[in-house]
């Protein structure tokens, strides 16, 4: 991510991946949502672009591109070290607790949802982004030491991680 948005702006990075570490994250659980990356709800645009609105319009279409092209190329070596690994009914259940704190999270702090549920939108329209099958477990235990399962959960709870 570091690479796409050096292509804007050498700071911008360190802006947006402070964003997402402060936004995704689940202060009742203390967990973090995810991994790590960049979030942006508005992209800064330097003084000097916006006072020309065609100039704005090229520099904020260069780097949301640079960004969305940025995507696979981080991505497919997840995917690809991952894609054959066991998959079976203790991974499916752990994944659907996790996609329960995705529907925890988005329902108690994102702001578009917030929005949405706060304004009388369309209740289909705001719950399409909910995972199909989610799992919550009262006082769930925590996944037994060694499990990847477990190491996920103590990666989730640690500080943000500086990945560059």
């Amino acid at each position: 991510w570091k690479q796409s948005c050096d292509v804007i702006d050498g700071s911008l990075y360190s802006t947006f991946k402070k964003q997402c570490d402060a936004y995704f994250y689940l202060p009742s659980r203390a967990e973090h949502r995810g991994v790590g990356g960049i979030f942006f709800d508005e992209f800064p645009v330097p003084e000097t672009v916006q006072r020309d609105s065609a100039s704005k319009r090229v520099y904020l279409e260069r780097a949301l591109s640079s960004v969305a092209l940025g995507w696979v190329p981080s991505y497919m070596p997840i995917v690809t070290k991952h894609w054959m690994a066991p998959y079976g009914t203790r991974e499916r259940n752990w994944q659907t607790v996790r996609r329960g704190r995705y529907l925890e999270f988005n329902l108690l702090h994102d702001r578009g949802v917030r929005f949405g549920l706060q304004s009388a939108g369309r209740m289909d329209a705001i719950m399409v982004s909910a995972p199909p099958v989610v799992r919550w477990r009262y006082e769930l235990e925590p996944p037994a030491e060694g499990t990847p399962e477990r190491a996920m959960l103590d990666f989730a709870r640690r500080p943000p991680r500086e990945w560059v």
